[in-house]
């Protein structure tokens, strides 16, 4: 009987295409090796980045939300409620709720959603 090393490989989350181009409407400028084109073909890149003129740059959820945090100073929240579901909270600069309780089964599903969310409260 032998012992058998597993490695879990786990990526980050990049934000879909929808998100992809508020973020760009709202002045995310980021480097990043994922990009979609302007008709939503996605690309990735090793080098230097993408010509932001071209393609539309896919950040990980991570990223936009410290750039949201950062820039922005709009922080979100993620709850894991008793009823199995992510619940979100967005707050301000002035640390006012501006939005809670997006539910979903799904971390990355209820993430997403609320980065559109504060996305547009820019």
């Amino acid at each position: 009987m032998g012992i058998y090393l597993i490695q879990l490989r786990m990526n980050e989350q990049l934000i879909l295409f929808e998100t992809a181009k508020l973020a760009k409407e709202k002045g995310f400028d980021e480097h990043c090796k994922h990009a979609f084109t302007n008709d939503g073909k996605f690309q990735y890149y090793e080098e230097d980045g993408f010509n932001s003129e071209t393609y539309t740059t896919s950040p990980s959820q991570s990223l936009l939300q410290k750039w949201l945090r950062e820039v922005h100073a709009i922080h979100i929240t993620m709850i894991y409620d008793d009823d199995n579901c992510y619940y979100t909270e967005i707050c301000d600069k002035n640390n006012s709720h501006v939005y809670r309780a997006i539910a979903n089964n799904l971390f990355e599903d209820a993430l997403e959603i609320t980065l559109q969310m504060a996305l547009n409260l820019i």
